[in-house]
């Protein structure tokens, strides 16, 4: 009798600790904000959520536009020759103090900043490599921060700064990982980097390889880990990466040239993103950006992508959250609220109802 009650009792505690491991993937809805077009020619893709009143999003024609009302209205940022440029990301690094990056072949490719809320703006980096093309910049605090290129001459294009973004060093090519041929970052959402505390960060690749760079000593050397998401396309692989904590990530894609095909999409992490597992397959589109929010204690990632908007808390598998599609998502780090947007210059707030 003891010994069958000791057995039950250690299958209850078995059970508690795989509930714990693995919440269940609880249920929630959602509500778009705010949802317009601010330029019906524009792309944005990138975003930068500071609270609920207020975001940035950048995009294609040189576009940059803010917001202090929530939403309801968006008032441009004028760049000065800016209008070829794409700006594929921004980074809000202190009250005022913006860096935006635009991506593109050769001199396209530059990084912007200002110190007064976009009255002025000064270029700090300009790519002078034929092959150069910046991807993604991503911030540890207000004066470190990291840039992720296309490989260069076989060696992935990594800039570091550590006064605010005003000058921007290339990491010494001996300690930056070799690149397999057609392997190389995407532009997608401004999201292929994730940092996290002070010194810790992880840049997804894609392309003919498909793989997880990561440094633990704010990108003096590295190491390298195999994606499970699909690759061998120059459209396929890893577009986004967030990490909430030095084990659990997540890592989103697919194929941008098949936005439909959801094997291998999607995959999670929970030993720093040493080793990968694949989520449910069937269930997740090509998705361009993923990001996390806290809700009642538990910690959902977002991500969204063309063919909509979608959500777990358990890492195995999504949920739909939002039929509306975009390119890029961001979450205050202040209040937490959601913001999105995409094509034909459309911004939304994802609310949690």
């Amino acid at each position: 009798m003891v010994k069958r009650i000791m057995k039950k009792i250690a299958v209850l505690i078995f059970l508690v600790l795989v509930a714990f491991a693995f919440p269940q993937n609880k249920q929630l809805k959602f509500n778009l904000v705010n949802n317009t077009s601010i330029d019906s020619l524009v792309s944005f893709r990138g975003i930068f959520a500071v609270d609920s009143n207020s975001a940035f999003v950048s995009g294609s024609k040189g576009s940059v536009y803010v917001t202090h009302n929530g939403g309801k209205n968006w008032q441009k940022l004028e760049i000065p020759q800016s209008d070829s440029l794409d700006f594929r990301d921004i980074e809000v690094i202190s009250p005022g103090v913006i860096i935006l990056m635009s991506a593109g072949g050769g001199g396209n490719s530059e990084i912007y900043k200002t110190t007064n809320n976009g009255k002025i703006w000064k270029i700090v980096y300009q790519n002078l490599y034929p092959d150069g093309f910046l991807d993604s910049i991503e911030f540890w605090d207000e004066k470190n921060g990291i840039a992720i290129g296309d490989p260069i001459n076989n060696k992935f294009d990594i800039l570091l700064t550590t006064d605010g973004g005003n000058i921007w060093k290339k990491t010494q090519q001996e300690k930056v990982p070799d690149a397999f041929p057609g392997e190389a970052q995407f532009a997608a959402s401004g999201t292929c980097i994730s940092v996290f505390d002070t010194n810790v960060a992880w840049i997804g690749t894609g392309g003919l390889k498909s793989r997880i760079l990561r440094t633990i000593d704010k990108g003096k050397t590295w190491n390298v880990f195999q994606s499970p998401l699909m690759q061998g396309k120059s459209s396929t692989g890893i577009f986004s990466i967030h990490f909430v904590d030095k084990n659990k990530g997540v890592i989103v894609g697919g194929n941008y040239l098949g936005e439909n095909e959801k094997d291998s999409t999607s995959a999670y992490s929970i030993d720093g993103g040493e080793t990968w597992e694949l989520n449910s397959s069937g269930t997740l589109p090509y998705q361009s950006s993923v990001k996390s929010v806290k809700f009642h204690n538990l910690t959902y990632f977002i991500s969204t992508g063309p063919a909509g908007t979608f959500y777990t808390n358990d890492l195995k598998s999504w949920r739909f959250a939002e039929e509306a599609g975009f390119h890029c998502i961001s979450v205050s780090k202040i209040d937490k609220s959601i913001w999105l947007a995409g094509s034909n210059g459309r911004v939304a707030k994802l609310i949690i109802k």
